[in-house]
């Protein structure tokens, strides 16, 4: 084809023009690559971080968890120690039984002998031994055993709350039973009833009884000092502090010390 003839002149024209696009095409298609990777590099970034936070998070979940773990396990070790330091759990002593709410006071029975001087197995007895009834752990108990709490349970109760904590003669709670009340249930063998609030302070009191026996030596409620009764209460108290509110504030501090054993 000639130069000079018009068909040459019309095929220049679109060849000109052709190449004049195909750089803004290579040009576009360049930009669109680097977008792209950009979006994926940012994408990537954003994974990386969420993938370290989750890590965070379960490293320190794991950590909370042993160490409630570890607490609760050097406790049970201190509260064997005590037990096996005070006298050994007797072949013929009476076990006991949590066949209601699953409380080792509901059902516990008189006091057996087998652990030291008891209080018989009336009221008429206990007086004549001269026992004492003890609110904390509702049960006629000689004058030696620690009563340590007593006072701070009766206060505690209207104290801390506006209800108080009463024992009552039915789950209903259509009557409130005194303390003398109370303590005529020992010969009748009616069932007590009592809150959750009343049943933990129990179980709190009950805790710090076993440490002043082991420091003081005093003598220690035989229902009380079974590990039975301290892994009831144990698991109560965890329970019931893991399910209240507020408890990831930070509160507490301390320092770190150089401790002895």
């Amino acid at each position: 084809m000639k130069e000079n003839s018009p068909s040459y002149s019309i095929v220049k024209q679109v060849q000109v023009e052709q190449e004049e696009k195909e750089p803004l095409n290579g040009v576009s298609s360049s930009r669109k690559s680097v977008s792209w990777a950009t979006s994926n590099s940012s994408s990537d970034g954003s994974d990386d971080l969420r993938s370290t936070a989750v890590k965070l998070y379960q490293l320190r979940r794991n950590n909370i968890i042993l160490s409630i773990a570890l607490s609760i396990a050097t406790f049970l070790l201190l509260t064997c120690l005590t037990l096996l330091y005070l006298h050994p759990y007797s072949s013929t002593g009476a076990s006991v039984s949590s066949t209601v709410d699953q409380d080792p006071r509901a059902n516990s029975g008189p006091n057996p002998t087998t652990y030291g001087r008891g209080c018989g197995s009336s009221i008429a007895q206990a007086k004549a031994f001269n026992c004492r009834f003890d609110i904390l752990s509702k049960a006629w108990l000689p004058q030696e055993c620690t009563d340590l709490g007593n006072d701070e349970y009766l206060t505690d109760s209207w104290s801390w709350n506006h209800t108080g904590w009463g024992i009552y003669a039915d789950r209903w709670q259509t009557r409130e039973l005194t303390l003398e009340e109370l303590s005529q249930y020992a010969d009748s063998g009616l069932k007590w009833y009592g809150t959750e609030r009343e049943h933990l302070v129990h179980c709190a009191w009950g805790l710090k009884r076993v440490l002043d026996a082991f420091w003081h030596g005093k003598k220690l409620d035989f229902v009380i000092q079974q590990l039975h009764h301290t892994t009831h209460c144990v698991d109560r108290l965890y329970m019931s502090a893991i399910k209240a509110d507020g408890l990831d504030i930070v509160l507490g501090k301390g320092n770190v010390r150089f401790g002895h054993c």
